[in-house]
């Protein structure tokens, strides 16, 4: 990766880290919320024939390990499930 594109990158971060920091996220917390939203994407992104990626093909392209995919995949499809019963007020 070029330095260019690195600091470009660590621009747009620091005011987002600086809000996790003012709000009390953790680090944990926000890996968490990185590696979720990384599955997500490159399971759109890296799909064939529109359908989504299966968990290799994520594994391989965001170096998340296969076994971690399939969990993080498993909660975000009953974190949606809950989404989609609970009634809204």
């Amino acid at each position: 990766m070029r330095i260019a594109t690195i600091k470009l990158i660590k621009k747009v971060i620091e005011p987002i880290i600086e809000l996790f920091v003012v709000f009390g996220i953790n680090y944990r917390s926000i890996v968490i919320m990185i590696k979720e939203i990384y599955v997500l994407i490159s399971s759109k992104i890296f799909g064939k024939r529109c359908r989504i990626a299966n968990n290799s093909r994520i594994s391989i392209a965001t170096g998340i390990s296969r076994r971690e995919v399939r969990k993080i995949k498993s909660r975000l499809l009953s974190i949606q499930i809950l989404i989609l019963t609970v009634p809204h007020l």
